[in-house]
């Protein structure tokens, strides 16, 4: 699999920037741990961007979808060889906290995690 190149680190108004001109065209967007390699434990979708004013959205369907903000990308790229003119995929990686899950936080406590 294509690993993608990172691109940059941006602040959330160089993110809006950076994406306008990918709405309405092929992307992947993905939250993993490290880059994308073989098995690693990642969530990816791709489709059609859609978006404005830093709130973005891949739809596929009722079960299918990511919604993300600008301040939510962390790094974006190509894929390998891809050459954005001729409307090859972006890749965007996202990175955001979570909240704490009690049911998570009991079971580390307890040492089971």
């Amino acid at each position: 699999m294509d690993k993608p190149e990172i691109k940059t680190n941006l602040n959330t108004e160089g993110v809006k920037k950076k994406l306008e001109p990918f709405i309405g065209k092929q992307v992947t967007v993905w939250f993993g741990r490290t880059v994308r390699n073989s098995f690693d434990t990642q969530l990816s979708i791709s489709g059609d961007l859609e978006g404005a004013d830093g709130n973005y959205r891949i739809v596929l369907s009722n079960g299918t979808y990511t919604y993300f903000t600008a301040k939510d990308v962390l790094i974006m790229g190509r894929k390998a060889n891809a050459k954005f003119q001729d409307g090859s995929e972006l890749v965007i990686r996202l990175v955001f906290e979570t909240e704490s899950v009690p049911e998570v936080d009991a079971l580390k406590e307890k040492g089971l995690i």
